[in-house]
């Protein structure tokens, strides 16, 4: 198995669109621009956070492949609490969109991301969100996300077949995931373990078996980087 670690930048870059590009893609992958990707990173005994966040547990492999595929992504869907939480800024790549869920509205609408123009609200029609912000309202006290999903995909399609990009939190992915709205899982292990009371990738929600198949399994280091695609045939 051939050290993604050991590549410059160019290379890592050419490496992980041959991974993850849509000429990875099998023919029985989903093409639809609602498919909705996973991508977490997580330590050996399942952690996804040290001190509420993630950075501990990366890598420069894990970084650069979070970064890739928010690119080649139509949009990166992320909750409220992870924006806060991993401290979400203006992404430097132009292409880059966020799509944010919030129940609430408690954010910082006046912060340099939302006044960027790279974020879009994903909220319930209860929630007022700024004349300045894009919105997506979907339910009416709280998140529709089939209907969210739905309005997602058809605001940022691409022509293309470019999936939706899923960044927890762990709740959301949940959600998500009871609701069999997840496609893909793209899940770098840590060579860490972390204990502690941490949540895990998925947190809450309804106890559902779903099944997946590996697609590839890849090395950075002592890393590995893995995607699984959902086996919708049992």
């Amino acid at each position: 198995m051939s050290d993604l670690d050991q590549l410059d930048d160019d290379a890592l870059t050419a490496a992980i669109d041959a991974a993850y590009g849509p000429a990875a893609r099998g023919p029985d992958e989903p093409t639809t621009s609602s498919a909705v990707e996973m991508s977490m990173i997580t330590s050996l005994d399942g952690s996804v956070a040290v001190d509420g966040g993630s950075r501990a547990l990366s890598n420069r492999v894990d970084l650069a492949v979070l970064l890739r595929l928010r690119h080649l992504a139509a949009v990166t869907l992320v909750g409220a609490g992870t924006v806060r939480a991993e401290d979400y800024v203006v992404p430097a790549d132009p292409d880059v969109h966020f799509a944010v869920v919030t129940t609430r509205g408690e954010l910082d609408w006046d912060s340099p991301l939302w006044r960027s123009g790279h974020a879009t609200a994903v909220a319930p029609r209860s929630v007022s969100v700024p004349s300045h912000i894009e919105a997506i309202h979907a339910g009416d006290t709280a998140v529709d996300l089939p209907m969210a999903i739905s309005a997602i995909a058809e605001r940022f399609a691409t022509g293309g077949a470019a999936p939706i990009h899923l960044e927890g939190g762990p709740m959301l992915n949940a959600t998500l995931h009871e609701l069999d709205l997840i496609d893909a899982v793209n899940l770098t292990i840590s060579p860490t373990l972390v204990a502690g009371d941490g949540r895990r990738a998925l947190h809450g929600g309804a106890e559902e078996l779903r099944r997946f198949r590996r697609h590839h399994v890849l090395a950075a280091g002592d890393h590995l980087l893995t995607r699984w695609v959902r086996d919708r045939t049992c």
